[in-house]
């Protein structure tokens, strides 16, 4: 079993590789939060201390692969404030998610 962190849907998680194992998949699901990625064809878990403990005391023989991951990419809000009763003015804001 392998481990590592990913950004999914612009957040940082905890990817979780293994073979198919009905009994691996019920105690992955022990962990709060934990999912099943149909994009990343794998389970995730968030990336959280209480959460990596908890994989750790699931299936200690996990191994945990450190890869260099971006930062989740900024996203642009769109914030429309009306100038008038009749007019709206847009402004994009970019931000980076919590």
């Amino acid at each position: 079993m392998k481990a590592s962190k990913i950004t999914h849907r612009n957040e940082y998680r905890i990817k979780v590789d293994f073979p198919y194992d009905k009994q691996n998949v019920e105690k992955l699901k022990q962990i709060p939060d934990a999912k099943w990625s149909e994009s990343q064809s794998s389970w995730h878990i968030p990336y959280s201390k209480p959460a990596f403990e908890m994989l750790k005391v699931l299936f200690p023989e996990v191994e945990y692969i450190k890869k260099n991951i971006p930062e989740p990419s900024l996203v642009s809000e769109i914030i429309t404030t009306p100038d008038s009763p009749t007019e709206q003015a847009t402004e994009i804001k970019q931000f980076v998610p919590k």
